[in-house]
């Protein structure tokens, strides 16, 4: 998951598409999939999750350019409910800086939610 979640904002662009208009379906079932694995996992073998997670959901919660458009809001609120689900101090600050980069208010509230649910 490391390596693909740095690899997503090179991404090309599909056209045409209605799953998702910045990936191809099976990639983006297949990404989303891989995110809600992060949640099985235990907290020690996953010190990066927050940083990894923060990356992905300020990728897939904008759009390209300041677009009103989102690469994601699919993946990237299911990256904000395993962030909070996860709680911690990490998840806690990684939300508020992703609370920071985002405008779409479909995904505002979900973060607000997470944030609201962390009590560190």
């Amino acid at each position: 998951m490391l390596t693909l979640i740095p690899a997503l904002p090179a991404a090309p662009a599909e056209s045409g598409e209605t799953h998702s208009p910045y990936l191809r379906p099976h990639v983006h079932d297949i990404l989303t999939g891989m995110l809600w694995c992060v949640d099985l996992l235990p907290r020690e073998s996953t010190p990066w999750a927050a940083q990894v997670l923060e990356r992905l959901t300020v990728f897939t919660g904008t759009g390209p350019g300041g677009s009103k458009t989102l690469r994601s809001e699919r993946m990237a609120t299911a990256a904000v409910r395993v962030l909070g689900g996860r709680g911690g101090g990490q998840e806690k600050q990684a939300l508020t800086r992703i609370r920071a980069e985002v405008t779409k208010k479909t995904l505002l509230k979900p973060i607000d939610t997470a944030l609201a649910k962390i009590n560190v």
